[in-house]
């Protein structure tokens, strides 16, 4: 067999640079990395599940166990991405229920920990709301609909 004549030492090594260097990808993209909304299905507003939750995503890749938007990234770095929100980036909820079954909105978590997408995409629409709201109040819906196509090819 050939591995008992190569040794079983450089399969090992090679093994264990793979790990830490698939780890160390992993830290470079979570120290970048931010938070953003999901569901979990857990408070339904108007039939539909909302968004409930913030949860850490990686700088690169998205993964939600949720509801399947998980991307090739995400799904390769699952088993890291679900060990860091267990120990370090716990999901923060966006809403409760009381105890008479009311729905409260929770504040969201700072700036400073939004995700490089999130981020980008409040910018954009911020960026277009005055046009929009504009073009709105004259009631001109052509230009207002250009304007909205135009916002979101800008955002991620």
């Amino acid at each position: 067999m050939k591995i008992n004549r190569l040794g079983i030492r450089p399969l090992l090594r090679v093994l264990g640079l793979s790990l830490l260097f698939y780890v160390g990808i992993y830290l470079c993209l979570s120290i970048n990395g931010g938070y953003e909304p999901g569901k979990t299905g857990k408070i339904i507003q108007f039939g539909l599940p909302t968004w409930d939750v913030y949860v850490w995503q990686p700088e690169f890749g998205r993964y939600d166990p949720y509801y399947s938007k998980t991307d090739a990234w995400g799904f390769a770095l699952s088993p890291l991405i679900k060990i860091d929100r267990s120990v370090w980036h716990k999901d923060i909820p966006g809403y409760k229920k009381t105890d008479s079954g009311e729905v409260v909105q929770l504040p969201p978590p700072a700036t400073a920990l939004w995700h490089p997408r999130m981020k980008h995409n409040v910018a954009v629409i911020q960026s277009y709301a005055d046009k929009i709201e504009t073009t709105r109040k004259n009631h001109d819906v052509g230009v207002t609909q250009k304007l909205y196509q135009e916002m979101y090819s800008q955002m991620q």
